[in-house]
């Protein structure tokens, strides 16, 4: 099993019987409190691969409260199942756990905290290389391990008897090379206390995270593969305590846009309501970008929303579960994001995907802030707008009056040399303008060079737009020179369908109302059925191909009030 695949699943193959013939001495809480201090003794706490790499250190720099913390040496090495443990629990009365954490290396680490019957309740954290910090739970945020069963699927205290450490490499196959890897955990002051993490939800509304200190449940995390993720080395992670929107305290996320190596912000959290329907967040960054907002399910399923973000401005965004749409690369039983199964989030720079418009050799380093993140059994506004008109409804994908653009420029160059390589383009300028809109207020001005053999697009994602039942794409385009453009609606499989447009110069509005019939299936797309399923379109482009065509030059195209059209009796199916 990959660390992904723990990631995904929450799970872990730590069961009762793994203890037996290991003899622990009872320790029991007092109205539910439990401290394990380390001070000269190991307080019972053994390793399942024997105890010989469990030690109570005094060294200053190994001690991080008192006069000594437990280490804990272990072997990554087929074969062997290294955890650190401690049964003989009797904790009736606690609410949460907490501990302070240092390894040898950085990683995903897995909690887990076993019942008598065997019932196994887990949750990860990410930690740093020779770097104490706190880990802490409530109870109730820990979940049922999708290779246990319990008889109420519910963490009960006065049931519970074990805690165990793991290191998530530990979870992986052994070492191609064959090779024995070293490493070492020090935990000190482990506590189950009475007293909640967090307040408890009420009125339908729960705090999920308020960032009032640095924990292990947040992790910067680089994403190497389908199935590969690590923690990230490079990102920093701390708490900010001067421009926070709530409490004292906010996550400061530092990293970096690498075309080569995607990463991202990782929460171990659930939604901690009953039946949860909108979550919301503070968010602020560096430099406008878009975010993609990550909620995953306990089977590995992930749905995403994008976010559009202003540069050093506080912005509460409020998202309904309703408009995360299933991940292209991930699937579900039922298509549907299930809010109760919700064991993880994330939060990812579109940006990183393509360098953020750096230049060769150019750092571009990034912030990102949270705080107050809040889930909720209210549903939000609708995000997507719907109009009657004439012989129907008009779906609004944007009418550009929020004075936010969520769109996203990219450049395609190399083409001619058989080397296509997507990037962001500094130089493309994307804003949302006020004045000489086509309709309303807003329209979506763009500024930017067409580079001869390449292309320069704009992509929106559709989220869970209810488009079922679609017929028409409908826009509103004006150009400062003549450009020959291409608009494609994308599946939620990869195919893309194609409608090209020439747009005369002068900058005069234009009005397209384009037949989805007439969109062609992509020469270097394939589709299963060959034809477009409008409640599979997960995004939408507007390709410049001029420079491509072999007339290149800078130009500025405005668009304005994006919609989809319906016709009367086709529309309520959303897209799946």
């Amino acid at each position: 099993m990959t660390v992904a695949a723990v990631l995904l699943s929450g799970g872990l193959a730590l069961a009762q019987p793994g203890f037996d013939g290991l003899d622990f001495p009872p320790a029991a809480s007092v109205n539910g409190k439990l401290l394990f201090h380390f001070e000269g003794s190991t307080d019972g706490w053994r390793g399942l691969d024997g105890d010989a790499g469990v030690s109570v250190e005094t060294a200053p720099i190994s001690v991080k409260e008192g006069k000594g913390a437990l280490r804990y040496g272990y072997p990554v090495q087929q074969g062997v199942m290294s955890v650190l443990c401690r049964s003989g629990l009797s904790v009736a009365g606690a609410k949460s756990v907490s501990f302070w954490i240092k390894t040898s290396r950085p990683g995903m680490f897995g909690l887990a905290l076993i019942e008598k019957d065997g019932s196994n309740y887990f949750v990860l954290f990410g930690t740093r290389t020779n770097a104490w910090q706190k880990v802490s739970y409530d109870l109730d945020e820990l979940q049922l391990s999708d290779d246990s069963k319990d008889e109420n699927a519910v963490l009960d205290a006065d049931q519970l008897s074990t805690v165990g450490l793991v290191d998530g490499d530990v979870m992986k196959a052994a070492p191609a090379d064959g090779q024995v890897r070293p490493r070492s955990m020090w935990i000190d002051e482990v506590a189950f206390s009475p007293e909640t993490r967090l307040p408890a939800a009420e009125g339908g509304h729960a705090l999920v995270e308020g960032f009032e200190e640095l924990s292990g449940r947040w992790a910067a995390i680089r994403i190497k593969g389908k199935d590969e993720i690590e923690v990230g080395t490079d990102a920093v992670l701390k708490i900010a305590n001067g421009d926070v929107k709530e409490g004292a305290g906010a996550l400061e996320y530092q990293y970096a846009a690498d075309p080569k190596t995607t990463t991202a912000l990782f929460g171990s959290t659930t939604l901690r309501v009953k039946q949860p329907r909108s979550v919301r967040a503070w968010i602020k960054t560096s430099v406008p970008t878009m975010l993609a907002w990550v909620l995953s399910e306990r089977d590995g399923s992930r749905y995403m929303a994008t976010v559009p973000t202003a540069a050093g401005e506080w912005k509460q965004v409020r998202l309904g579960l309703s408009d995360f749409a299933l991940d292209n690369e991930s699937t579900d039983e039922n298509k549907q994001l299930d809010g109760g199964q919700v064991n993880s989030m994330g939060f990812l720079d579109v940006a990183t995907m393509f360098g953020g418009g750096a230049a060769a050799g150019e750092a571009n380093q990034r912030t990102l802030w949270l705080d107050g993140i809040e889930a909720s059994e209210e549903e939000p506004p609708a995000r997507y707008a719907t109009r009657a008109v004439a012989q129907g409804v008009e779906v609004v994908v944007d009418s550009f009056e929020a004075g936010v653009s969520e769109w996203l420029s990219l450049t395609l160059v190399g083409l001619a040399q058989g080397t296509p390589t997507l990037a962001l383009d500094k130089s493309t300028k994307v804003n949302v303008v006020n004045e000489g809109a086509a309709e309303g207020k807003g329209a979506l001005r763009v500024e930017y060079f067409a580079p001869e053999g390449g292309l320069v697009a704009l992509l929106r994602s559709l989220g869970n737009a209810p488009l079922g039942g679609a017929t028409q794409l409908r826009l509103w385009i004006k150009s400062k020179f003549d450009a020959k453009l291409m608009l494609q609606v994308e599946e939620r499989d990869g195919s893309g369908y194609n409608r090209q447009v020439e747009v005369g110069g002068g900058e005069k509005w234009q009005r397209h109302e384009l037949a989805l019939s007439d969109f062609a299936l992509a020469d270097d797309k394939v589709d299963e059925n060959g034809k477009l399923d409008v409640n599979q379109m997960r995004q939408l482009l507007v390709v410049d191909l001029s420079g491509a065509a072999g007339e290149p030059g800078e130009n500025v195209l405005w668009l304005d009030d994006v919609a989809f059209f319906v016709p009367e009796g086709k529309a309520g199916a959303k897209g799946q």
